[in-house]
């Protein structure tokens, strides 16, 4: 006697920090909702900025669930970037789920801020570097696609579509700095080097060290790139909140990581002397 509810999301808590879109599996969850008889289903969500598709996609295939995806993004796509532009706008769209859907799959939690990223799921044996660069091809053909729809979109979309290209792009840097991060932090377990601060630690020799400290201070650069870029967006107290959350999270964790291999490195340099 009890009513069905259906769970499901705008967003991925665990790929957060990357874009994300979700069009063709929520008309599927929709779908199958209806089958259930469920009355209800509800979407999580952290953010509401970048969700923009997903939302809409909930409230049309909730209303009817037995719309085609076809004729939702021929509605939608052409009332936002034009008529003319369906086809390109669904083309981005879907290399974006192709890549949400991916590195869901395969980057699990590669997108939470905090210490998840720096710590917990980059430590050994961290993410596959096929995978990682795998899912930074998906997130760079949906950027490429997204910036020619801002080309091509009539005013109503055009910085909708520059928007989603900058957050698809930076979903791509933020996926190379996790590889940047790994190619430094993997290598420290050998030596009990990791967590910093293991007073039996044994670092590695002034060479290597060296080589550790550049891709420190890629991953850093990559993530500076990531906020700079994300910044020129925020408006939106959603936003706000996404920014600190990388600052505290990604920046700072990030940046001390290289601080402490540079000041480790200046320390064997100068004991060789």
């Amino acid at each position: 006697g009890q009513d069905i509810v259906v769970v499901s999301w705008l967003e991925f808590d665990g790929t957060m920090m990357l874009a994300q879109g979700w069009n063709d599996s929520i008309a599927e969850n929709a779908a199958k909702a209806a089958e259930l008889g469920a009355g209800s289903i509800y979407f999580n969500h952290w953010r509401v900025r970048s969700l923009e598709q997903n939302a809409a996609a909930a409230s049309a295939f909730c209303w009817n669930p037995e719309l085609s995806t076809d004729t939702f993004k021929a509605d939608y796509f052409g009332r936002l970037f034009g008529v003319d532009c369906v086809e390109l706008a669904s083309q981005a769209y879907a290399q974006l789920e192709e890549g949400s859907i991916y590195c869901k799959s395969n980057t699990y939690n590669i997108g939470f801020t905090g210490k998840w990223v720096y710590q917990n799921s980059t430590d050994t044996p961290g993410y596959d570097w096929k995978r990682l660069k795998q899912a930074q091809q998906h997130f760079d053909a949906a950027t490429e696609s997204f910036a020619k729809l801002a080309e091509a979109a009539i005013p109503t979309g055009r910085d909708q579509a520059r928007y989603m290209a900058d957050i698809c792009r930076i979903s791509s840097l933020h996926l190379r700095a996790v590889y940047h991060l790994q190619n430094a932090k993997l290598p420290l377990f050998g030596y009990k080097a990791w967590p910093l601060g293991n007073e039996h630690c044994c670092w590695p020799p002034p060479e290597k060290l060296e080589d550790l400290v550049k891709e420190a201070e890629q991953a850093l650069s990559l993530e500076r790139e990531y906020m700079t870029t994300y910044a020129k967006w925020v408006s939106a107290c959603d936003e706000q909140g996404h920014l600190c959350l990388h600052q505290q999270g990604v920046i700072e964790p990030f940046a001390e990581f290289a601080k402490t291999l540079n000041e480790q490195l200046c320390t064997e340099k100068t004991a060789l002397r």
